[in-house]
């Protein structure tokens, strides 16, 4: 083997290929070293043939006992030389190295109704063939072979036995015979063949209670059959052989199901428990081997159908329905999310959908919200708000208690009961909603709730009393009437609004059934995920706020395994690890070579936006080197059929180009940018645009400074360009 290079780490398929060159190089050579010392390792050191053999002539003598006994695990040494099995091979074949499935969950597999889209055809196919020896490289080439065969399968005729011989078949089972290792008996279908050593079982096999034994190996060396074969086989009344059937079922050996086999799809069939697992472990790596990668401008076009951003448009309750738990910016839900996927949705029809008792608004530090449908909180809103955050404020404290006492109140009862001034009022209010520990009925309310900047200054508590002015001196009431009207002009500023119920969140009808455990929240996250993307990855996790990714990762893979959802590389630039709703691999698939030419503007934390948070958008698209995307609601990135065009930060501040985007693409990305400025106060994103710098330099001196002043920009101070709403 080479001589390892010092910093540098050889990749284990790159070691196995070179001891591979090696093996071929020396088998060459007679009495090599290295394969002495292997044989010698492997049958004194690993396997202890010694011993193995001094306890096969302890058994022969009567000194030792042999017993078969079921488990439904492997023992702790067999577990070792699996184990050790798994990580020898596990490169050569994929899939072919896969956990086992779980026994429990298998059991409910085998009793659905859509168990021909768990299992294939043709995995079915592909290990009868192997189980039957009729496959390449699984034929006797010996009598040895084939009388390993014959003790593996059972009664063979001599047609069967011919089909499985590599060579001179006829030849192999002369020598068996003549050896007596393999002799023939009458069957009342015809004679066949078997082990000289199983003559006992085979002579009078129902009525000596060898039956299982016979019925046993037969499926375990065949896929799904159905009763009547088996009885046609060896002469017994199908009555019969149900009863040995549904016994072994009641002892856990074999299962009973519709299997896409048999000709006859309605006709029950049965078949051993190992045999179902390797079927559904082929079955599942044919699927995921059909899967063609896409690229991510595929992707993104993708994700423009499956979001409501191309073709048909969605209601509200659809686009809530499918993004409820998504954190976004509270800035960027009426303007960004609701107004790009469906028709004149209004604060009103926002409003008059959570007073309906749909759903409620959950704030989330920094200045982040999300939905979630009254009796889902146990699953989305997980733990104890703000656990990891300093203790609350006196004016939020007391807030808290009046509306655990009292329930959902208006403003002016709060303020009433709690005694506080309008700035503490406001300052409770937002230090409990951007918690998630309070919420209101209004969207509008929650979406101007005041947002507290680090710490605050000192802060009048309780109303500011002036006593009777006949008993006060003139200064006194002068300052007391100026502080409090400096208090009251301030906290009108930033109050929320007096209109909508303030309200606990979590209140038993909005968390729901909390006897929930984590696998149940995580398949429920899971499947949340699944309806929003598509198709899930671990980096589209990161931008949740869900339980870890491995516990969800492994309720995605139960979901595999009943066939409910696919896993499968379906978009380069992701993890392995992807998981996707069976409707969108096929319209993934449809939208592979397809055409697209319409622009679109999108927030950098539109869930539809596939970059950014681990995706960068890739290197060669956006020059040298990949180019990192900030999903912050001040980014906006403009897309042409699906590529990048354009990447504005900070509302305008800083534009770059993606590429070499032809130019009327650029303007019409720019028009469409500036277009915001039009939009009504409450959505308008800022007052005015000033850019200052368009590809790393002013943009006075960039290549876009034309479209820039054709749009009304024109040219500010230290070489930026400016552009306000009424230009």
């Amino acid at each position: 083997m080479p001589k390892p290079v010092p910093g540098r780490r050889t990749p284990l398929w790159l070691q196995r290929l070179k001891a591979g060159d090696l093996l071929q190089a020396v088998r060459r050579e007679e009495d090599f070293p290295i394969t002495v010392e292997t044989a010698r390792e492997v049958l004194r050191d690993v396997l202890d043939v010694d011993h193995f053999l001094e306890l096969v002539g302890e058994i022969s003598l009567g000194a030792v006992r042999a017993a078969t006994v079921q488990t439904e695990g492997p023992s702790p040494f067999s577990t070792g030389l699996l184990l050790e099995f798994m990580a020898a091979h596990m490169y050569e074949q994929p899939g072919s190295a896969g956990p086992a499935l779980n026994k429990e969950l298998l059991a409910g597999v085998a009793d659905i109704e859509p168990l021909p889209s768990v299992i294939k055809p043709e995995a079915v196919a592909e290990i009868e063939a192997r189980l039957q020896h009729t496959a390449d490289g699984t034929k006797a080439r010996s009598p040895e072979e084939l009388m390993e065969i014959l003790l593996r399968i059972g009664d063979l005729s001599t047609e069967e036995i011919l089909a499985r011989c590599e060579g001179d078949g006829a030849s192999f089972l002369r020598t068996l015979e003549e050896d007596g290792r393999a002799i023939r008996i009458d069957f009342e279908s015809a004679p066949r063949w078997i082990a000289g050593e199983e003559r006992d079982i085979y002579a009078r096999p129902w009525t000596d209670g060898h039956a299982r034994s016979v019925v046993a190996r037969y499926l375990q060396s065949h896929g799904p059959t159905e009763v009547p074969t088996i009885a046609v086989r060896y002469g017994i009344s199908p009555e019969a052989m149900e009863r040995i059937a549904f016994s072994m079922e009641e002892h856990r050996e074999i299962i009973r199901g519709k299997f896409p086999s048999g000709i006859d799809r309605a006709a029950i069939q049965w078949c051993s428990r190992s045999v179902v697992e390797r079927m559904h472990r082929r079955s599942i790596s044919l699927l995921r081997h059909e899967v063609t990668p896409c690229s991510p401008v595929e992707f993104t076009r993708f994700l423009f159908a499956w979001q409501g951003l191309a073709g048909k448009r969605k209601d509200l309750a659809g686009i809530l329905s499918q993004f409820e738990a998504l954190p976004l910016p509270a800035e960027v839900w009426e303007r960004d999310i609701f107004h790009t996927r469906a028709e004149n949705v209004t604060p009103e029809m926002l409003t008059q959908f959570t007073l309906a008792g749909n759903g409620v608004w959950v704030g989330l530090p920094p200045g982040r919200m999300k939905f979630v449908f009254r009796g889902n909180g146990a699953v989305f809103l997980e733990g104890t708000p703000g656990s990891d955050l300093p203790p609350l404020a006196e004016p939020a404290r007391r807030i808290l208690a009046f509306l655990g006492a009292h329930g959902a109140s208006f403003f002016g009862e709060i303020r009433e009961g709690t005694h506080l001034s309008l700035q503490a009022m406001n300052n409770g209010i937002g230090e409990l909603f951007w918690r998630g520990q309070v919420t209101n009925d209004v969207f509008a309310e929650v979406t101007s709730v005041r947002r507290l900047q680090g710490k605050e200054g000192k802060l009048q508590i309780e109303p500011i009393e002036i006593v009777n002015p006949l008993h006060t001196p003139l200064h006194s009431r002068r300052v007391a009437r100026n502080r409090l009207m400096q208090s009251a002009r301030k906290a009108l500023k930033q109050v929320p609004g007096w209109t909508g119920r303030w309200s606990l969140v979590r209140t038993a009808g909005v968390m729901g059934d909390a006897s929930a455990d984590d696998a149940e929240k995580a398949e429920a996250q899971g499947r949340q995920m699944l309806e929003r993307y598509g198709i899930v990855a671990r980096e589209f996790h990161r931008r949740e706020q869900m339980l870890p990714w491995p516990l969800i990762a492994l309720q995605l893979q139960r979901l595999e395994m009943r066939g409910e959802i696919r896993r499968g590389y379906f978009v380069t630039g992701f993890s392995g690890m992807q998981f996707a709703l069976p409707a969108a691999a096929e319209a993934l698939a449809t939208v592979q070579g397809a055409h697209d030419d319409q622009i679109r503007l999108l927030n950098g934390s539109d869930p539809a936006n596939p970059y950014g948070a681990g995706v960068d958008i890739p290197a060669g698209t956006a020059g040298d080197r990949p180019l990192r995307v900030a999903r912050t609601p001040g980014t906006y990135i403009a897309f042409a059929g699906g590529s990048p065009v354009l990447v504005i930060d900070s509302y305008g501040n800083r534009m770059r180009r993606v590429g070499t985007p032809d130019q009327e693409i650029l303007r019409e990305v720019l028009r469409q940018f500036v277009g915001m400025l039009r939009l009504p106060e409450p959505l308008r994103p800022c007052a005015e645009i000033v850019v200052e710098y368009c590809d790393d330099v002013r943009p006075v001196q960039s290549a876009i400074a034309p479209l820039l002043r054709s749009l009304g920009f024109v040219s500010d101070r230290n070489q930026t360009m400016r552009r306000d709403a009424y230009g």
